[in-house]
């Protein structure tokens, strides 16, 4: 819930920024910035839809998976996180383009540093991906 309330204030914080400057934009950086506005909804309605899919977990998931439970808390927050990163791909590429192009026109008011939150995603991603390589192979193979 905290992330979602943190993702639709940055969504305001970078819309208020982006409207404000619209007076002074080129015709070319006027167009990135309604692109980058409109590739940050496309990204927050994809990360919906994604929350959406998420079922829960069976109760019986660690006899099934066969996982002890210290496994268990490595694996299955990686494949989460895996899943949920698969899920908004496409929609957080073409962010990440529209950010890099709005940023080459207003470099004073846009940073690819605004993407933080996706790049904390990422970075949560690749530490439990480390942890995750280092379960013994039995653990890793039973995927969920």
């Amino acid at each position: 819930m905290l992330v979602v309330i943190l993702k639709k204030t940055f969504l305001i914080f970078i819309c208020v920024q982006l409207f404000y400057s619209l007076a002074y934009a080129s015709p070319a950086g006027e167009m990135a910035k309604e692109q980058l506005t409109e590739k940050m909804r496309l990204l927050e309605e994809r990360q919906e839809i994604c929350i959406e899919k998420e079922k829960p977990l069976p109760k019986n998931i660690l006899n099934d998976l066969n996982l002890s439970i210290s496994d268990a808390k490595i694996a299955l927050p990686y494949w989460y996180l895996v899943h949920n990163q698969n899920c908004i791909r496409e929609a957080l590429g073409d962010y990440y383009i529209a950010l890099s192009t709005a940023e080459a026109f207003f470099p004073e008011e846009i940073a690819m540093s605004d993407g933080d939150f996706n790049f904390a995603n990422r970075r949560n991603l690749l530490e439990g991906q480390i942890k995750y390589l280092a379960l013994p192979e039995k653990a890793r193979k039973n995927q969920g």
